[in-house]
């Protein structure tokens, strides 16, 4: 989550402060209530088609010029490109990032914080998706009663489907002859066809 003492925009200022502080003489840039500094790991949030940099995309900071007013950046698919301070909404602190946005990305270690007050966020895909971010080494920090509430996946309703009659063919079902015309209106047989499958007749209240 992103909000509390442990949440990503918490744990990326405590980070970079320990990780990359300022140093005296060395330039840096600020927007969005954020400081980026040469060294920094950051992530883009959105695509920019205009400079070839693409939401999930990671990368480092270089160097930083304050006359040009542009920072340099060395993705990790090895693309280099100037980027815009103007663009800065657009970026932020990778020091940790979410685990939806961590998708499809794999690092050589992964921490994952886990606590109770992050119990919305808490279930069995999320855990699993965190811990195979990692080719080497997973750490888990935090509270076991909220290790024990993700592997429940205490928040997930019970799922009702007839999957394993179809499959076992002891359910069958046949769909309506009726159709719904190319222009995107019914007629009187198609509105019988449909009614019922979409909760209330076709042009009804509901």
């Amino acid at each position: 989550m992103h909000r509390g003492e442990a949440g990503i925009s918490a744990l990326n200022l405590r980070l970079q402060e320990r990780l990359n502080p300022g140093r005296e003489g060395i330039p840096e840039a600020r927007a969005g209530g954020r400081v980026y500094r040469p060294g920094d790991r950051v992530l883009q949030l959105r695509n920019d088609y205009e400079f070839q940099i693409f939401n999930g995309d990671l990368g480092t900071v270089q160097r930083i010029d304050p006359i040009a007013q542009e920072l340099t950046l060395l993705l990790d698919d090895g693309h280099m490109l100037r980027y815009p301070f103007a663009n800065l909404f657009a970026l932020t602190h990778e020091y940790a990032i979410s685990v939806h946005k961590a998708q499809g990305a794999e690092f050589p270690a992964v921490v994952l914080p886990l606590l109770t007050n992050h119990a919305m966020m808490l279930g069995r895909t999320l855990l699993y998706t965190g811990l195979t971010r990692a080719r080497r080494l997973v750490v888990l920090v935090g509270q076991p009663k909220a290790l024990c509430l993700a592997v429940r996946d205490w928040r997930r309703d019970p799922r009702h489907t007839g999957l394993d009659g179809l499959l076992l063919d002891t359910l069958r079902f046949t769909w309506p002859q009726g159709t719904i015309g190319l222009g995107g209106t019914a007629n009187d047989t198609d509105a019988l066809a449909w009614e019922g499958l979409l909760g209330s007749p076709l042009g009804g209240e509901g």
